[in-house]
């Protein structure tokens, strides 16, 4: 029953999440303009509308990141979470090995955004998708007592929107790769080994803050001011990006590996953070004897 149970509140909270991610991340293609969203199919506006429709589409994540926090942290069962993350899994596989049949099942535009249906596709279903498949291990160590230093949980969060970096980077190069089905596999393949990497080690950080909150809460704020900047101020992101963007996609600057993740990324990240350490000092204030006893020892 409890396995039912989960299944029934985790496939609509999944639905929702990935249309507020596809609405959320159409606003930000409207906001930002065509760079760096160039490198996936669709017609962005070549300059940005302003921090309005960014602003609005941070509202849309940030919505989608507190479902993906229920989903994590909630007490019911890992099937439906699971569920959910092989969904967004296999729904991305083929968006990647079979584009046109993905674009013919999944409409153009949705909610009057354009490419709002489909732009979960665009990795941000791929790096969901490890932590909510990973959400019944995370379970079975909830007794660990061995926090990650401050250090370590900022080398993790670095490292993670990194692999996300080069996740999107290889996924555009696929998407790119339309008459080539080698090119295109063996750059979704990269595509998702990044992106898995990317997961697991989020999820280290996400493990981390049940024993050591305020270096996750950092993180999770650090994440949240990357992704605010790039919706609240677009046209300073999009001269930054512009700036850091060749000519031709063939070299990429290492510059554009610290400006991918704020495409909504990062937003999708901290949230669940923040609600993790919040609820590990909650829990920490409610049994203060408990936890003097264990520093105790």
């Amino acid at each position: 029953m409890r396995q039912v149970r989960s299944i029934l509140i985790s496939v609509p909270l999944g639905v929702a999440v990935w249309l507020a991610v596809g609405f959320g991340v159409g606003k930000l293609r409207y906001a930002y303009g065509a760079v760096p969203f160039a490198m996936f199919q669709g017609d962005p506006p070549a300059a940005g509308s302003g921090p309005r429709d960014g602003l609005v589409g941070l509202a849309a994540l940030v919505g989608a990141a507190l479902l993906v926090g229920v989903l994590l942290l909630a007490r019911i069962a890992p099937v439906g979470p699971r569920l959910v993350g092989a969904t967004f899994l296999g729904i991305s596989l083929w968006s990647i090995v079979a584009p046109e049949s993905f674009s013919a099942h999944f409409p153009a535009d949705a909610f009057g955004v354009g490419r709002a249906a489909q732009a979960p596709a665009w990795g941000y279903a791929l790096l969901l998708a490890p932590p909510l498949l990973a959400r019944g291990f995370t379970d079975a160590h909830r007794r660990l007592r061995t926090g990650w230093h401050v250090p370590v949980t900022i080398v993790l969060a670095v490292a993670s929107v990194l692999n996300v970096s080069v996740g999107v980077v290889a996924l555009s190069r696929a998407v790119a790769s339309v008459d080539d089905i080698g090119r295109r596999l063996g750059f979704g393949l990269v595509s998702l080994l990044a992106f898995r990497l990317a997961g697991l080690l989020y999820v280290a950080v996400l493990r981390s803050a049940r024993t050591s909150p305020l270096p996750a809460v950092a993180v999770g704020l650090g994440y949240l001011g990357l992704g605010g900047w790039a919706a609240a101020s677009p046209l300073t992101f999009h001269s930054a990006a512009s700036a850091a963007t060749p000519q031709s996609w063939g070299s990429w600057p290492w510059a554009m590996l610290l400006l991918l993740p704020a495409l909504g990324f990062t937003v999708l990240l901290a949230v669940p953070l923040l609600l993790a350490g919040a609820k590990a000092a909650v829990s920490g204030l409610r049994k203060p004897a408990q936890l003097g006893s264990g520093y105790a020892r």
